[in-house]
């Protein structure tokens, strides 16, 4: 504590002494990216970079929470119906001691009529499986082995099943009409502690698991077919990855699912299984048949999957700007000289630019650049409109929306966000963006945040995994932002554009990706393309009373269109805080 005080004043100071220089002076220390990553790494050890709570404080926070959840769960418990069974499959991967702690938390609970165990075969004749009632326990080799009469919870060595945890899975079946799998948040059980360092996840997201595996037990199986086929499936893969693999095959498969998430840590861990993520996928050979490339993540629990391009289709990259010369420079220059991907056009949209300069050096640009076209829009600044505008003169099959404000950082930055747009299931796909001291600008939008919306994981150092690896993995958002998105010409066309009657200035692209997700697609978050953002330099901010009244309408109109997600983002979750854009939890 003493030290993060005097790297606190430290910083402090620090802060002072470049707020003294001249503003050419602090831009260039601002160039410096190693000065800058030590300043990080500095503001991310005293917790001042993204507030993110001190361990005691989130463990304050979650012991409330664990009380309130109990209450609920109690509730739950006693308006079931006593005959309400379940079974249980335990994977041993150690295939070595029995499950002890495990194999008692279910007996605790009278719900659970069997115990199937996957290799423990040599453990069930020990001394040790006395103290159990053997004809609950039993040992499984094939699904013909299983009563599928009974839902099936899905376990694994080492982990504690909450007492409570069979009544909410029987609930939440009962209650979610043709569900088939239900699944549920976990926690740590520390010998010491008690519970702590609790996952709270998100409603069911096919890209997190292909780049994750975060969903690996705790999963509850209510249909036949998929009791069956996880059998089948762990005969062949019996190690800790085994369920999170499986989860994988039904989406890859193209499996009618009907998944929802219970928002309770039912699950305690005792036993961590450390994984390299990529390694599983690779070594299981289940991707082969889709014909994705897997590769190593970040860190060793995450992969990044590559989906193949069956064509070259034209994008249609759009960038809207008033003025501002030196952002277009910057922006332009950068995609034509770092991207990869080179079948594109770019379309700069001139929104009343009146400074010589910018109005020369954007006709030179048009003339002397073959990708480069050149658009007037003579009206009042309104983003919706000028982008609804610029398409009818596109003529690629995908649009990139991109404000003037953005650099290229990564050379696949557009091939990375293609391959995913191309996807027929995917909507929206929006890129990883930083401030120019390498600060996460967006990864992702929540809704809820502040009432309306807001960018996950916003201002966290660049080097951060996030909370459950989320900054670093490519994966579902309700929302991304029209600072840098792309999206099928179809897609915006079935959904009639961004809306310029209601939303001119601020929440247009969230109402986009809504209105997407609506047709049945995934919005997604790449976090292979980055780019620097150096957020509406050339729009400003809302420092008038007409802009802060346009903003309150343009909120009001956000929350009246969408408040089901306003209320529960799917791709948040209701147990984390919406009073900041942290993932810490909420406070109760």
């Amino acid at each position: 504590m003493l030290l993060r005080g005097a790297l606190q004043r430290a910083l402090g100071l620090f802060r002072l002494v470049l707020h003294k220089l001249p503003m050419g002076m602090r831009q260039r220390l601002r160039q410096q990216h190693s000065l800058m990553s030590l300043y990080s790494k500095a503001l991310h050890t005293s917790r001042l970079f993204y507030g993110t709570l001190p361990e005691h404080k989130q463990q304050a926070r979650y012991e409330k929470l664990i009380l309130l959840q109990q209450q609920a769960l109690e509730q739950q418990e006693q308006a079931l119906q006593p005959d309400a069974l379940i079974d249980c499959l335990v994977l041993n991967p150690s295939m070595q001691d029995l499950p002890m702690d495990t194999l008692k938390s279910l007996q605790d609970i009278p719900r659970v009529r069997h115990i199937y165990l996957v290799n423990a075969n040599s453990g069930l004749n020990t001394a040790d499986i006395s103290q159990f009632n053997k004809t609950r326990i039993l040992p499984l080799h094939t699904h013909t082995e299983l009563d599928h009469a009974l839902p099936l919870l899905l376990l694994r060595a080492g982990e504690v099943l909450h007492q409570h945890a069979v009544a909410a899975f029987l609930t939440s079946g009962k209650n979610s009409n043709g569900v088939d799998v239900v699944t549920c948040d976990s926690d740590t059980l520390h010998n010491e502690l008690g519970r702590t360092q609790p996952q709270c996840y998100p409603q069911w997201d096919p890209d997190l698991q292909l780049s994750s595996g975060y969903m690996n037990t705790g999963i509850c199986l209510f249909a036949e077919e998929h009791q069956r086929s996880i059998i089948n499936f762990i005969a062949k893969e019996t190690h800790a990855a085994a369920y999170a693999l499986w989860l994988v095959t039904v989406y890859t498969n193209e499996s009618d699912v009907a998944t929802t998430h219970l928002p309770f840590s039912l699950l305690h861990r005792k036993t961590s299984y450390p994984m390299k993520w990529s390694d599983a996928l690779n070594e299981s050979g289940i991707l082969i048949p889709a014909k994705l490339e897997i590769t190593a993540g970040k860190i060793s629990d995450t992969a990044v999957i590559r989906w193949p391009l069956a064509s070259q289709p034209l994008v249609s990259i759009i960038i809207p700007t008033r003025n501002g010369k030196a952002l277009v420079d910057t922006c332009i220059a950068s995609i034509l000289r770092l991207s990869e991907y080179r079948n594109f056009e770019i379309l700069l949209v001139d929104n009343n630019s009146d400074e010589p300069e910018s109005l020369a050096f954007f006709n030179t640009l048009a003339e002397t650049e073959d990708k480069v076209r050149l658009l007037q829009y003579p009206y009042e600044f309104n983003y919706s409109a000028i982008n609804n505008f610029a398409v009818a003169h596109a003529k690629g099959s995908v649009y990139a929306f991109v404000n003037n404000d953005i650099e290229v950082i990564s050379t696949t930055w557009l091939g990375d966000m293609l391959m995913h747009v191309m996807r027929h299931d995917i909507g929206c796909v929006g890129a990883k963006l930083y401030y120019a001291n390498r600060r996460v600008q967006h990864a992702g939008v929540v809704l809820g945040y502040g009432g309306g919306a807001g960018h996950a994981h916003k201002y966290f150092p660049h080097y951060h995994a996030g909370y459950l690896n989320r900054l670093i993995v490519t994966h579902h958002f309700s929302a991304v932002t029209a600072a840098c998105l792309l999206i099928k010409k179809e897609d915006f066309v079935a959904v009639k554009g961004f809306n310029e009657q209601d939303l001119a200035v601020a929440f247009n692209d969230v109402d986009l990706c809504l209105k997407v997700q609506a047709l049945g697609r995934r919005n997604l978050y790449c976090a292979e393309a980055e780019l620097y953002h150096h957020e509406s330099v050339s729009r400003g901010t809302e420092n008038t009373p007409e802009k802060r009244s346009r903003f309150e309408r343009e909120l009001v109109y956000l929350q009246d269109t969408w408040p089901e997600y306003i209320a529960q983002d799917p791709g948040y979750n209701c147990n984390l805080t919406l009073r900041q854009e942290n993932f810490a939890l909420r406070e109760v």
